[in-house]
């Protein structure tokens, strides 16, 4: 195989009989060879080039061999490679036989690597390791091969290089190279398959402790560098936010330990663990150092708090680093970029997904709003208005009041103003018989809605009944419908128009504000809400007012689910206590990942597609789907039934 006009893959042994050269002596050369070495060692390059030319154009003599192989090194000192490549392949064609020649080749492929010809580099280091005999170039031959089959040579090239070449050891030293660039890209299966097939075979003397040292690598687990940005609170070590950090820590770890443990698993989950100190700015120096401190990281999971995801977001995009908060719940983060994931739902989601719930689940068509002024719930209100108006319901009333506010009234007293001719309703009080009952059912009433309602005599609205084109769909079957007496300056005639009403409140300590006085102001609805009336002690305390409530919560608990008791005796036995609602969230990320990694996704590319894509994944604590926005939008369906908690559906 010949490349730029000189032999690979041979020891060049050339006879010089018939050109008989006597190598004499030469004071001048001697002389001019001394001075540049020393100026070459002192690295003034440009004087030592010029004691190196004068030696080369003298008539051969003991100098000469040497003084053109460093003059080549000159060149290449001198950052001029051309030269240096044609000085040392000058050399080879006038001194085949010298010492130096493995030099040579080292020089050349030098040279073209830093020329980025790195396919005729590979070629040049590898005559150049094939023939050398020298420890010290050896050496410096095989990092250099190293570096180029890693970084530089496609795999194809690689293979190809390999079977092209008839040489059984350097076939055995480049598949080594091969396997061990597999193995650095995570191809660990492949890398060992690969690398077997050599060292069932004897391996000559000069390459067997490289090769040995390889397949002892590859016997290793892969090692998978993942970040982690959480508040530990190092340096203030009594704030609650410490906690808070500790425990998702605490989850990720106890699902990197269990994948660790599987011996299955031809990877290893390294953990590079970051203090945020609940700082945007610390957050945002952290992911940096994290960034700068690993080559291949494959993703980082945080921060927790949404006003360090949005800023660490920015810096994770910039630099296409996979970036994973598993809690953060701010609108707009996972829009800075594709390298941004967002696994709890975010505002806007909250909103649309409660608006889904009222109407077309519970085919709720009045729809009213109370609300704190605050941004968080201004946010989710909005969403949910304008999902609920595009849904076909009618928004009546949307009503804020402020963080702490005790008295209501003024807000109750405003929906039952606006439920004043809201719509007609239509009594049952008089008997159906099984003709009209047929009727009303081909109408779309619903059946059991409908048996109730001829139970009891009640009364309800037409939109109630048949949606919000209620009154036409009664006037086309003939049903009776009337406007009810105005009383709604008075509570105790009952509201029942007004058929679903939001309370998207900041803090479960509203609760015991909102619930004695909605039942005070005669308000029958139903009544929606967010995460945050997932209180079980405070739902317990207004539980007589509160019968039916629905509302969403991106984390719920199976107790008696195998795999949430399995987590928590683990987390028991690693961290002695209970896991909390912040541990879950952290060992169930991790787990998605794990999940990912086990499918062969172990690069950020991979594994950011795969995320992607990620439909209904399963967690203890809720499920995981991200759309086109990569933000999770799954909740938990919850209702409080005579005092218990039910999940009652998934949402997406």
């Amino acid at each position: 195989m010949t490349v730029k006009g000189y032999t690979l893959f041979v020891i060049l042994v050339l006879s010089l009989s018939g050109i008989a050269q006597t190598i004499q002596f030469n004071n001048e050369a001697e002389k001019y060879f001394s001075e540049a070495i020393e100026k070459y060692k002192n690295a003034k390059y440009d004087s030592s080039l010029i004691f190196f030319q004068k030696i080369a154009k003298m008539p051969l003599n003991h100098r000469s061999t040497a003084a053109l192989i460093m003059l080549s090194k000159n060149y290449y000192k001198l950052q001029n490679y051309n030269e240096s490549i044609e000085t040392a392949k000058k050399f080879l064609t006038q001194f085949p036989q010298s010492n130096y020649v493995d030099d040579a080749y080292f020089t050349i492929g030098c040279s073209q690597y830093k020329l980025g010809d790195y396919t005729n580099s590979f070629y040049s280091l590898l005559n150049s390791i094939m023939i050398t005999k020298d420890r010290k170039l050896y050496n410096n031959t095989l990092n250099l091969l190293q570096i180029i089959s890693k970084e530089n040579l496609p795999e194809e090239t690689l293979n190809q290089i390999a079977h092209k070449n008839e040489n059984k050891e350097i076939y055995d030293l480049i598949i080594a190279l091969y396997s061990k660039k597999l193995y650095d890209y995570g191809s660990v299966k492949q890398s060992r398959n690969l690398l077997r097939k050599v060292i069932e075979h004897p391996i000559s003397d000069k390459y067997r402790s490289f090769v040995g040292e390889v397949w002892k690598i590859l016997q290793k687990k892969y090692p998978l560098k993942i970040g982690v940005l959480v508040p530990l609170m190092g340096n203030y070590s009594d704030s609650p936010f410490s906690e808070v950090g500790n425990d998702v820590l605490a989850g990720i770890q106890i699902a990197t330990e269990k994948f660790n443990a599987n011996k299955d698993n031809d990877y290893e989950i390294v953990l590079d663990v970051r203090d945020t100190e609940r700082m945007p700015s610390r957050a945002v120096s952290e992911l940096n150092d994290l960034i700068k401190q690993n080559e291949r990281i494959l993703c980082v999971i945080g921060p927790i708090f949404s006003n360090e995801a949005l800023v660490c977001a920015e810096v994770a995009q910039k630099n296409r680093i996979l970036m994973i908060t598993p809690t953060a719940t701010s609108n707009g983060i996972a829009s800075i970029g594709d390298y941004v994931f967002q696994a709890n739902p975010d505002y806007r989601n909250r909103g649309k997904a409660l608006a889904r719930i009222a109407v077309d689940h519970l085919k709720l068509v009045n729809l009213a709003v109370i609300s704190p002024n605050e941004s968080s719930s201004k946010s989710v209100v909005e969403n949910f208005i304008n999902e609920a108006t595009q849904l076909g319901a009618n928004i009546v009333a949307t009503e804020y009041y402020e963080k702490g506010a005790q008295d209501l009234s003024e807000q109750f007293l405003n929906l039952r103003k606006v439920s004043t001719n809201l719509e007609p309703v239509v009594s049952f009080s008089n008997k159906v018989n099984t003709l009209a009952k047929m009727k009303l059912l081909r109408a779309g009433i619903d059946s059991e809605l409908l048996d109730s309602l001829i139970d009891t005599g009640g009364v309800i609205g037409v939109n109630r009944l048949f949606g919000k084109k209620g009154r036409a769909i009664a006037d086309s079957i003939g049903l009776v419908y009337y406007y009810p007496n105005n009383y709604s300056d008075s509570v105790y005639f009952e509201i029942n128009s007004i058929h679903g009403i939001l309370f998207p409140i900041s803090s479960s300590e509203e609760i015991g504000i909102i619930a004695p006085q909605l039942s005070y102001f005669n308000i029958k609805t139903q009544i929606l809400g967010t995460s945050e009336w997932y209180d079980e002690n405070e739902l317990k305390n207004n539980k007589n007012y509160l019968d039916n409530l629905i509302f969403i919560s991106e984390f719920y608990i199976d107790e008696e689910d195998e795999n949430t008791k399995s987590f928590i005796e683990n987390y028991k036995s690693r961290f002695k206590n209970l896991p909390t609602k912040n541990s879950y969230y952290g060992y169930d990320i991790m787990n998605l990942i794990t999940n990912l990694i086990k499918q062969g996704n172990i690069n950020q590319e991979l594994l950011k597609k795969r995320l992607s894509e990620v439909r209904d994944f399963s967690t203890l604590h809720s499920k995981i789907t991200f759309g086109s926005d990569r933000v999770n939008s799954q909740f938990n369906i919850l209702k409080l039934s005579n005092g218990k908690i039910k999940k009652i559906g998934d949402l997406k």
